[in-house]
C-alpha cells in the first residue's frame, strides 16, 4: 500500500532542514569564538601571554608544567597537593581559567568574545 505525502509532511520536511541549517551556523560561531591567547600569572604578576594556536611546553618555575596543544591549554604537572589545577581540564574559551592557589598561578583565556554568567548596570 502506498502512502501519500501530505503538505503537512512537506512543510515538517523543509522546517527540519532550515532548524538543521541554522544550528549548524550557529555551532560554527560558538567555535569560531574561541580564545585567541592565555594569560599566565604568578603572585599577581604577568609572567608571559601564549597564542594557542602554537603548541608548546610552558615549565613555571613553581613546580607548575603547562602545555598549549590543539588550541587548548591545560596544566600538565604541578608539585602542588591534591592537584586540583591539574584536575580542572583543558581551556580554550574566553574568560575560562585555572587556578593552583600554593603556587599563586592563574591561566586565563583573552581574546574574542567572552561569556558572561550575567550582566549589571
Amino acid at each position: 500500500m502506498l502512502k501519500v505525502i501530505k503538505v503537512a509532511d512537506i512543510i515538517l520536511i523543509v522546517f527540519l532542514i532550515v532548524a538543521g541549517v541554522c544550528a549548524s551556523f550557529y555551532l560554527s560561531k560558538i567555535s569560531a569564538d574561541s580564545g585567541k591567547a592565555a594569560v599566565v600569572s604568578v603572585d599577581g604578576k604577568e609572567y608571559g601571554a601564549y597564542a594557542l594556536d602554537e603548541d608548546r611546553t610552558i615549565d613555571l618555575g613553581t613546580g607548575n608544567v603547562l602545555k598549549v596543544e590543539k588550541g587548548q591549554i591545560y596544566m600538565d604537572r604541578a608539585t602542588c597537593r591534591g592537584h586540583d589545577c591539574i584536575h580542572q581540564g583543558k581551556i580554550s574559551r574566553p574568560s575560562q581559567t585555572i587556578v593552583c592557589l600554593p603556587h599563586k598561578v592563574i591561566v586565563e583565556i583573552k581574546g574574542g568574545k567572552g561569556d558572561f554568567d550575567s550582566i549589571s548596570k
